[in-house]
């Protein structure tokens, strides 16, 4: 039996998302061996690191989710620490041909740095909480496709 406070659930064009059975996605920023890689983990608990020069992630049924009060510790100066996700139903990981490389709108960027703003942003909208049908990287970054 779970616990209903640790299940978020919204609605989204007539279905419902449980954050506990989708996939959680984050750039790794963490020391080590998989330092500036896509940290990937799927509800079972497994993990998977991915390098960010070889392959991109095409992300579906996508959700931005920060911890804003950490995310305004940070802004104002605070000890930089994990404070924002992205969760998907389902992702792809994707080679990365260097042949026919996919070039991105950069009016479809998205981005989160709480150094700069402590919130998921597109252009000048915040848009944390919001939810797109695909999202998709290129290198280490992020785009609304």
């Amino acid at each position: 039996m779970f616990n209903i406070k640790n299940v978020i659930r919204k609605k989204n064009k007539h279905f419902l998302i449980n954050i506990l059975i989708m996939i959680k996605v984050r750039f790794n920023l963490s020391r080590g061996i998989n330092y500036m890689k896509w940290k990937i983990e799927y509800p079972n608990g497994d993990k998977v690191y991915i390098n960010p020069e070889s392959h991109n992630l095409m992300m579906y049924n996508v959700l931005l989710k920060n911890r804003p009060k950490t995310a305004e510790k940070i802004f104002n100066g605070g000890h930089k620490v994990v404070c924002a996700w992205i969760y998907c139903q389902t992702l792809n990981i994707v080679d990365i041909d260097n042949e026919k490389k996919i070039s991105y709108d950069i009016h479809k960027k998205i981005s989160y740095n709480p150094r700069k703003i402590p919130n998921w942003v597109h252009g000048v909208d915040i848009i944390d909480d919001n939810r797109f049908d695909v999202i998709i990287t290129n290198g280490r970054s992020l785009y609304i496709n």
